[in-house]
């Protein structure tokens, strides 16, 4: 039996929708690499020290000092191992390696920050605390706000039913009144997951806006984990699926959607 028009024209929608977030992921990371590669190539190859930050308005006793000291072979060697990370983590994110991209960009920052850290040996001496002092600064405000992020992408989003109101709280939460609610159910298993277009994704953890396999819009995802079933939400707005840590909470607010 041939595929109906409706049918190829839909599954062309998603494909088009996917390859959007595509083209948009690649137009940004390779301007960034090409940026990044450009500077890493005229730094060491070139040897081309004055787009280093600040190196040009330094006094010529200090620019001698630190090509005496090392300090621009460190740079270089910073450079070099930074652009290979974020290179691999394109590359992570072109080939949908689960969770890739997310890793690979986590360590370049960390690797970034800590290099930074260790250039500051060979900063001419008067400097060297003040840097070590402000780029520790930094990097701790850095790791408390990715650290602040996780952990509150993470934990449950709170899910009540009060006030004739689906209430769902948290990152990415809503009000949905449930007079726009036209149909509850539950399946068994999750749609497969083309792509994340605005969400939360962490270990087990699926919050926001995903892209589903045979679907041509959005749906939203509130997923703490496996459960023995999923509910799923159709309203006006879309579809959305959730589930709950824990099954008895799960099954009250199924039951309660159910008789809405």
């Amino acid at each position: 039996m041939k595929p109906s028009i409706l049918h190829i024209r839909k599954n062309f929608k998603v494909v088009l929708q996917v390859e959007k977030g595509h083209i948009i992921f690649l137009i940004i990371m390779g301007w960034t690499l090409l940026i990044y590669g450009g500077l890493t190539f005229l730094v060491v190859k070139k040897k081309d020290y004055f787009l280093l930050s600040g190196f040009a308005n330094r006094p010529e006793e200090e620019q001698v000092y630190l090509k005496q000291n090392g300090y621009i072979e460190a740079v270089g060697k910073l450079l070099m191992v930074t652009f290979s990370l974020l290179a691999l983590s394109f590359l992570l994110g072109v080939f949908s390696v689960p969770y890739g991209f997310e890793v690979g960009m986590a360590t370049f920052l960390i690797v970034l920050l800590a290099g930074t850290l260790w250039l500051q040996r060979y900063e001419v001496p008067r400097k060297r605390k003040r840097n070590y002092w402000l780029i520790g600064i930094i990097t701790g405000i850095i790791v408390i706000f990715i650290a602040f992020l996780s952990i509150f992408g993470y934990r449950e989003n709170d899910m009540v039913v009060v006030d004739n109101t689906l209430v769902i709280e948290g990152m990415y939460g809503d009000n949905i009144p449930l007079d726009q609610i036209s149909k509850v159910e539950k399946i068994d298993q999750l749609p497969e997951i083309t792509a994340k277009t605005n969400g939360f994704a962490m270990s087990n953890r699926l919050k926001g806006k995903f892209l589903i396999e045979k679907s041509e819009e959005s749906i939203r995802l509130f997923i703490a984990g496996k459960s023995s079933y999923y509910v799923t939400v159709e309203t006006e707005e879309g579809l959305i699926i959730f589930n709950r840590e824990n099954e008895s909470e799960l099954d009250r607010l199924y039951q309660q959607l159910q008789s809405r």
